[in-house]
């Protein structure tokens, strides 16, 4: 993994962070329900704004999928929110880094596939992983 890592949705006990932590990786979580300490910070991920180039590697598991997935769905959804979302995520990458989440969106992935600025890869149906590979 790339760092510096970032976990969107990490929870209130940021378990993951926690556990990369504690075998020498420079991670971060970011939740609304999480205390703010000196590498979590209590806040929406929706709302907050990541700066360009800056990740190595972002983490969402269920948090980024399952809300893009209900707004994509409701009639009165915001799924271009979260379009836009996607794609600052996915530029607040380092070139090599890589945006991990849980489940998978394909209609996302699929879009992705003839992009020459990213790879797209698919872990047994259950996680999409996108690498930018261009600046």
């Amino acid at each position: 993994m790339k760092e510096p890592i970032l976990d969107i949705g990490c929870g209130k006990d940021a378990n993951l962070v926690r556990l990369l932590r504690m075998n020498g990786f420079q991670a971060y979580g970011m939740d609304r329900s999480v205390e703010t300490t000196e590498y979590t910070t209590k806040a929406n991920w929706f709302e907050f704004s990541l700066r360009p180039n800056d990740w190595g590697t972002v983490f969402s598991h269920m948090a980024f999928s399952n809300h893009f997935g209900h707004h994509l769905l409701r009639k009165d959804g915001d799924y271009r929110a979260y379009m836009l979302k996607f794609i600052e995520i996915l530029q607040s990458l380092k070139v090599g880094g890589t945006f991990i989440f849980s489940p998978p969106i394909p209609f996302l992935e699929e879009a992705m596939e003839n992009d020459s600025n990213y790879r797209v890869v698919r872990y047994e149906e259950q996680t999409a992983a996108v690498t930018r590979l261009r600046g």
